[in-house]
C-alpha cells in the first residue's frame, strides 16, 4: 500500500511543504536534510533526489523549485540562504493544500515527520 501511495505523490507537494516551513532563512543544504529527515522516520521520498555533498546535504530537485520561485518574484536572494516572499509562502501554501486535498493522510504523516502545523497552510484550525 505505500508504494502505491508514495507513487501518487508529487515531489513539489513534499518540497513545498518542506521550504515554506524551513525555507526562510535556510540553505539548499539545510532543506535538503528535511527530504532525508523524511526518509529516516520511514516516509518514501525517493522521487526528491537527495545526494551527500560537503556541507551534509544536497537536492537539484529543491533547488529548482526555490530557483523558479526566484525567477518567479516569490523568493528574494537565493545566496546563500532562501528567503520567501508572503506571495512565496502563500504559494507553498496552496501546494500544501492541492497535496492535503489529494491524500490527507500522507500530507498529515509527512507534517508530523516534519513536527509542522500543517493547518497553519491549509486554513484548518
Amino acid at each position: 500500500m505505500e508504494a502505491l501511495e508514495m507513487r501518487n505523490i508529487r515531489p513539489e507537494w513534499i518540497i513545498a511543504m518542506i521550504v515554506r516551513n524551513f525555507g526562510n532563512g535556510a540553505t539548499i543544504e539545510e532543506i535538503s536534510e528535511k527530504v532525508v529527515r523524511l526518509q529516516k522516520n520511514g516516509i518514501n521520498t525517493s522521487r526528491v533526489r537527495v545526494r551527500r555533498s560537503p556541507r551534509g546535504y544536497y537536492s537539484e530537485d529543491i533547488h529548482q523549485f526555490v530557483s523558479g520561485l526566484f525567477f518567479s518574484g516569490f523568493a528574494g536572494e537565493l545566496s546563500p540562504h532562501v528567503s520567501l516572499t508572503r506571495e512565496g509562502a502563500e504559494l507553498c501554501d496552496e501546494i500544501i493544500k492541492d497535496f492535503y486535498d489529494h491524500n490527507s493522510e500522507m500530507a498529515e504523516r509527512v507534517a508530523q515527520a516534519l513536527g509542522i502545523d500543517l493547518n497553519k497552510s491549509i486554513g484548518g484550525d
